[in-house]
């Protein structure tokens, strides 16, 4: 495609300190397509490249700042209006990558799968806790509760537990709780389900307990074919908006009401602070307020991500079709671990408290 006056002369001619020089390549462009003719990119660079050497930087600096104003508008993935207010985290656009192709999707499970509900009621459900199965109905706040899996390993980790700690403690006097549901799925997770429980205790001030506000349940499949019956209930009830059932992503979020109805789904990207106004909806009975566009484009950004980041679910990469459930690591007896039990009976560990290595250990 040839560049016409048209389309070279207004990046030519901008103001700039090298604007003479600039100005002549303008005008011989113009005189070519007054003549008839076009130039192709490589002809207007090398018309242009003598002015190169007298270009001082902070023209450039100058050029490349105006070029910013007029893309200010523009993100990628959509506009201004539906991105973050800081888009570091933006991905580029899905295109022609192997990773977008619906056949390598659909050999990712990332589609819609029917609606499963459980045959008794949904408090019925069981969730593994100190390996107990303890009913999730005994576990729901009295007005609202967030689900929400958990990996210790990811950098999200020192943004969301936080988060998260911080709503249920203002609003658990109102009926808020919260269930944290660790995996091995995924990228792993070296802990078993004790210490995770310790390091939720002892880094970011969470006691874990059935009785509320928060727990800590023990590490479970929440993907695949041995998914946990409470996500299977989840993610097929309400698919993200990108039609996808399964979880794709650590730190995925579902806000329930006292009947364990889904109400919301959070993406990974949308840490517990922001689900502020929906929480407060649904204490005071109220209907909640209109999606965000800034959440729907989190999502569009987990779509992105569900192929690519070290953090999400791929099947037959870190997670598989197994022959049977994942069950967490039980240790030995030399190590002080009970055989079937996910708790380690040293002193002071179940309890949280750090351990003392003295002098000479």
């Amino acid at each position: 495609m040839g560049f016409t006056v048209g389309t070279a002369l207004p990046h030519l001619r901008r103001p700039c300190a090298c604007a003479t020089s600039l100005n002549a390549v303008a005008s011989a462009l113009e005189a070519g397509e007054n003549a008839g003719v076009t130039m192709s990119r490589r002809q207007v660079l090398n018309l242009g490249a003598m002015t190169a050497a007298s270009v001082p930087l902070r023209a450039l600096a100058a050029d490349a700042d105006d070029e910013e104003e007029d893309a200010e508008e523009l993100v990628a993935g959509g506009t201004r209006e539906n991105a973050f207010d800081s888009t570091e985290r933006v991905l580029a656009p899905k295109g022609d990558d192997p990773l977008d192709s619906e056949k390598f999707r659909k050999r990712q499970d990332l589609k819609k799968f029917p609606a499963w509900t459980p045959e008794g009621d949904i408090g019925d459900l069981k969730i593994p806790v100190k390996g107990k199965d303890v009913k999730l109905g005994s576990l729901m706040g009295e007005t609202a509760t967030i689900v929400m899996n958990i990996k210790l390993d990811d950098p999200e980790t020192i943004t969301q537990i936080p988060a998260l700690r911080a709503l249920v403690a203002q609003y658990q006097e109102q009926g808020l709780r919260a269930i944290l549901i660790p995996t091995d799925q995924g990228d792993y997770e070296p802990d078993d389900s004790a210490t995770v429980r310790i390091k939720v205790g002892q880094q970011f001030g969470i006691k874990s307990s059935t009785k509320g506000p928060i727990v800590v349940a023990d590490k479970t499949d929440i993907v695949g074919k041995f998914c946990l019956p409470l996500y299977k209930y989840l993610t097929t009830n309400a698919p993200n908006p990108n039609e996808v059932s399964r979880i794709t992503l650590n730190y995925e979020k579902f806000l329930l009401d006292p009947d364990g109805t889904i109400l919301r789904r959070y993406p990974r990207q949308w840490a517990a602070d922001r689900m502020e106004k929906d929480v407060k909806a649904v204490l005071a009975d109220a209907p909640l307020p209109k999606q965000d566009p800034k959440w729907l484009f989190a999502w569009e950004q987990a779509d992105k991500e569900a192929t690519r980041s070290m953090y999400s679910f791929r099947k037959h990469y870190n997670y598989y079709d197994q022959q049977e459930a994942g069950k967490d690591w039980t240790g030995t007896k030399s190590e002080l671990f009970n055989a079937g039990s996910n708790e380690p009976r040293f002193k002071g560990a179940t309890s949280g408290k750090p351990l003392v290595i003295t002098e000479g250990d």
